[in-house]
């Protein structure tokens, strides 16, 4: 059965939005890979995760979106960028305030 024009673009967008997440996820990993990941920990800590987690961060943003773009295991990795998202703080915790 001959591809019709339509899945054509169905295959095109997928591709699109799978590069654009997994380069995304990746820059953020790599900045992470690059600078270290203690900074990450006090924000975690306050709200009520263990620092350790925060070693998760290299699966979810350098694995998985590797695994993203080169469309390998791309649902279960998209599951974990998911869950990565999901559980980032909120700015307002991360924000430093002054009075």
């Amino acid at each position: 059965m001959p591809l019709t024009v339509s899945a054509n673009r169905t295959d095109a967008g997928l591709l699109v939005l799978r590069l654009g997440l997994g380069a995304l996820m990746l820059f953020h990993g790599i900045y992470k890979l690059t600078h270290g990941i203690a900074w990450i920990a006090g924000p975690l800590g306050r709200v009520g995760l263990p620092p350790w987690v925060a070693y998760g961060v290299y699966v979810g943003e350098i694995l998985a979106p590797v695994l993203v773009i080169l469309g390998l295991w791309a649902r279960p990795a998209a599951f974990v960028v998911t869950v990565v998202g999901a559980t980032l703080p909120p700015p307002a915790v991360t924000a430093k305030t002054t009075c």
